[in-house]
């Protein structure tokens, strides 16, 4: 039995709804066996990328009552990570049903951690599927063998035309443009 049930490979970070006002907020993915299915309780590891795809984070969530969308939402108001990332990837160790409303499809744990149970070997193999994924070394042929564990694709929340989010990195991403186009300006003089 795998310890990562599921993961979000370079989820775009402009196309999470963050919340607004009394809304909570949605990390939505999909795969055809499980539909729709929300992991802002989700319990794992995650990473946060450039948009050059390098990893400039890695951080985990588990203990406590913060889940996933907490977390990784705590990142974009972060004065030292606010603005140097654009995707983030995710492993988890709570798996998902089939039955149910999205907001209700990670299995749930009597005391919040999973039992693991398995080989040194399956460890191994888990740990090394998540480096290959996440560092895709160019010679590694195979890609990561998992087993038991599912890749979602990130969706949109359909109220994520109501965040106001992507505007501000759309704003930002305008204003570096400009810090940027002075500063030669001013290299040249």
């Amino acid at each position: 039995m795998p310890a990562i049930k599921n993961f979000g490979y370079l989820w775009d970070r402009d196309r999470v709804f963050w919340g607004k006002g009394s809304q909570n907020g949605t990390l939505l993915g999909y795969h055809s066996k499980f539909g729709e299915v929300d992991f802002r309780e989700q319990r794992g590891i995650y990473l946060l990328h450039t948009t050059d795809l390098n990893i400039v984070y890695v951080g985990q969530v588990g203990s406590g009552e913060q889940g996933m969308f907490d977390r990784i939402k705590q990142h974009t108001r972060s004065a030292a990570l606010w603005n140097r990332w654009k995707y983030f990837s995710w492993f988890g160790w709570r798996g998902t049903n089939k039955t149910g409303k999205r907001d209700d499809r990670l299995t749930k744990y009597s005391d919040g951690s999973p039992s693991i149970k398995g080989t040194a070997e399956e460890f191994l193999d888990e740990i090394e599927a998540v480096l290959i994924q996440v560092v895709e070394p160019r010679l590694n042929r195979q890609g990561p063998r998992w087993k038991g564990t599912f890749r979602f694709d990130q969706i949109d929340d359909e109220r994520l035309k109501l965040s106001d989010l992507p505007t501000i990195a759309t704003k930002q991403a305008e204003m570096m443009d400009i810090l940027t186009r002075i500063e030669k300006t001013q290299r040249k003089k």
